[in-house]
């Protein structure tokens, strides 16, 4: 009886030893598994890390080339800008060379023609509803007035008075502006809402659209007319001017067609 309960406690001792030791390879399998998941993890974290490490290169390859872009765009606006500036200014050089030339030999000759000048405008530079006065010479701040101010609605189409070339423009006082070259001289138009048609224009064609850009306190065209020849007995306005700055009193012109 003592033998058969010793054997008895041994096989319970060795069966309970066999499920321990069952259980502790259970876990250690379960730890194994765990182990590998977060082995997998940690070279998926290093994958991803590396991927978005080389994305981060690639925009910020990407980026420096878009500044160095951007930087050649903002050079390349600069030097056209500085080119249509000294395009103009020769331009209007060789219209002053031009017009000082004419008037040496206008005077030269006995003079050029009064205000009756012949085909000076083809075309009303402004469309109705319009309105204007001869303002011609009447003093603004810092300077004299050298147009003529055709008072219109903002969006009234402006036109070329002549065939010719109109060039767009722009300055703090005029704001959008427009000249046209004609045979006879050219005209300047400022403070545009917008512009029109450019380069080689017919008689009647829209350069632009009446605005209030510039310094102007509200819409209408400032019309200058600067004729290549000087008239011997220029129109003379109520403010007791006739030319100014190459400008001349446009306003009898302007009653011719408008």
């Amino acid at each position: 009886m003592i033998l058969d309960a010793a054997a008895q406690s041994d096989a319970d001792l060795i069966a309970g030893m066999e499920q321990q030791t069952a259980a502790l390879h259970a876990k250690q399998a379960e730890l194994a598994g765990l182990q590998e998941q977060l082995r997998s993890r940690e070279t998926q974290l290093l994958a991803r890390r590396a991927d978005l490490q080389t994305q981060q290169g690639d925009l910020g390859h990407k980026f420096a080339q878009q500044k160095v872009l951007l930087s050649k765009l903002a050079a390349d606006r600069s030097s056209a800008e500085s080119l249509v500036a000294r395009l103009k200014a020769t331009r209007l050089r060789q219209i002053e060379a031009a017009r000082l030339a004419a008037a040496q030999t206008a005077r030269s000759a006995g003079g050029a023609p009064g205000p009756s000048f012949p085909g000076a405008f083809n075309v009303c530079p402004v469309d109705q509803p319009r309105a204007y006065s001869d303002d011609f010479g009447a003093p603004r701040v810092g300077h004299l007035h050298m147009g003529i101010d055709i008072m219109a609605p903002s969006g009234t189409p402006i036109r070329a008075p002549f065939a010719g070339t109109a060039i767009d423009g722009s300055d703090p006082g005029g704001g959008n502006d427009v000249y046209v070259y004609g045979q006879q001289g050219y005209v300047f138009n400022a403070h545009l809402s917008r512009y029109g048609a450019a380069g080689a224009v017919s008689a009647g064609a829209v350069i632009g659209y009446v605005g209030a850009t510039g310094d102007a306190t509200g819409p209408h065209d400032h019309f200058e007319w600067h004729p290549n020849v000087i008239p011997r007995d220029p129109w003379v306005s109520p403010y007791g001017y006739s030319v100014i700055n190459g400008a001349i009193d446009a306003y009898p012109y302007l009653n011719a067609v408008c």
